[in-house]
């Protein structure tokens, strides 16, 4: 993602990425600061997934939805996520 700054949009739902997956696309989140829209949901990722999510959000400051349903997210990731959305 590193080399796509204009990125707007990105559909990965139901690809079982896990927390491991999470970390490292919030990673090139960084490098995406148009990124609009994010669709993760059912991809098995946890409260360690959803507080890496969470960082990279913050360089996303045009994110508007981010679909995350039918993760494993607890009330940590969650309180995590709710952060960095409003950031």
């Amino acid at each position: 993602m590193k080399s796509c700054p204009e990125l707007q949009r990105v559909y990965i739902s139901k690809n079982q990425i896990g927390d491991v997956g999470a970390a490292s696309f919030a990673e090139g989140m960084k490098s995406c600061p148009k990124l609009q829209r994010v669709y993760i949901d059912d991809n098995h990722i946890g409260d360690a997934g959803a507080i890496a999510f969470a960082e990279g959000m913050k360089s996303c400051p045009q994110l508007q939805h981010v679909f995350i349903s039918g993760n494993h997210i607890g009330d940590a990731g969650a309180a995590f996520f709710a952060t960095g959305m409003k950031s």
